[in-house]
């Protein structure tokens, strides 16, 4: 569980670290697209009513610095989590997140957590250290490997050993990625240390190079029972793993993608990708189904400052929502 969640972390951060990159960078498509589709402005806040639940900021240079979340309705506004981004020579080398949490008496309390990041020459993302508190030593790291192409292609969890050797020990097993012909990452890929491969997550692409639908891997389930024979318990599968689908995207081919990777901050589960349309309707298992999703009250330079949302719960309910987004011009 601890590798899986770090190299998928190592992936959410290859697509998030260059929020601005030097113009001789090998781009993937993705950031490509995202250069594109931004144009000279800037997505800083999605409100409900007048109050803020994605707050960004950015520095002199257009990076973003700094990411505040907010539980927020129309007339109370909590803080959730902050996410905070250094940088150095035109790159990301430090992301510390935020999260508050409130217990049943009331209390706030502030889980930190950071990473630092290291980069070859060529600017791919190479090693992610991680930390869980401001006053504890690194022990964990994640190394990545490129292909000729600076496409990610594995990524392997080391840890300090404290119990025997206090050297750094790899873990058993890696994730590799895969790509369509567009260089489109379209799987990834858990190898263990029997060199078996499970695929974790699959993603599906339009003619446009647009995710339109991603598959999570849902471990088997496993129950016990009692051995008539030795009288021992004995774990069986209840249901074998699988693939399943997670999210469905559909686009409006008319309209470019207005908010970057920044719409993962809206809908989580898209937080590794960037699309060159504007998603029209999204369906996230488990959870709701956007029915539609329409832009409105654009400003000058194109970009819509009303989202509505219209659909239901896998329950039946209907339910439906605006956000309202402020933009700001590149400086």
């Amino acid at each position: 569980m601890r590798k899986l969640f770090l190299s998928v972390m190592a992936l959410s951060l290859l697509f998030t670290a260059c929020d601005s990159c030097d113009d001789d960078k090998v781009y993937t498509e993705a950031e490509k697209i995202e250069k594109d589709v931004n144009g000279e402005y800037l997505f800083t806040k999605a409100l409900l009513g007048d109050l803020p639940v994605v707050e960004i900021s950015y520095n002199s240079d257009n990076q973003i610095s700094v990411v505040s979340s907010y539980n927020s309705d129309k007339y109370e506004q909590k803080l959730t989590g902050r996410v905070e981004k250094e940088y150095k020579d035109g790159k990301v080398n430090k992301i510390t997140t935020r999260s508050i949490v409130e217990d049943y008496q009331g209390e706030t309390k502030e889980n930190v957590g950071s990473v630092l990041l290291s980069y070859d020459s060529k600017g791919n993302l190479i090693k992610i250290e991680e930390w869980e508190d401001e006053e504890s030593d690194v022990s964990e790291y994640i190394q990545n490997a490129y292909n000729s192409k600076n496409l990610l292609i594995k990524s392997e969890l080391y840890y300090l050993d404290k119990t025997e050797s206090d050297d750094w020990q790899k873990e058993n097993g890696y994730l590799k990625y895969e790509y369509n012909s567009d260089d489109l990452i379209t799987n990834i890929i858990g190898v263990n240390s029997d060199d078996e491969e499970t695929v974790l997550t699959d993603i599906k692409y339009d003619e446009k190079k647009n995710p339109v639908e991603i598959y999570k891997y849902n471990s088997p389930e496993y129950d016990w029972k009692i051995n008539p024979v030795t009288g021992e318990q004995e774990k069986f599968v209840v249901e074998e793993g699988k693939l399943v689908s997670i999210v469905k995207i559909e686009y409006d081919y008319s309209m470019k993608n207005f908010l970057g990777h920044s719409i993962g901050l809206i809908f989580p589960e898209l937080i590794q990708f960037n699309f060159k349309n504007a998603p029209k309707r999204i369906t996230q298992t488990g959870t709701v189904v956007a029915g539609s999703i329409t832009y409105s009250d654009f400003n000058e330079g194109g970009y819509p400052q009303s989202i509505s949302f219209l659909g239901n719960s896998d329950d039946g309910e209907t339910y439906s929502g605006e956000v309202n987004l402020e933009f700001i011009k590149k400086k």
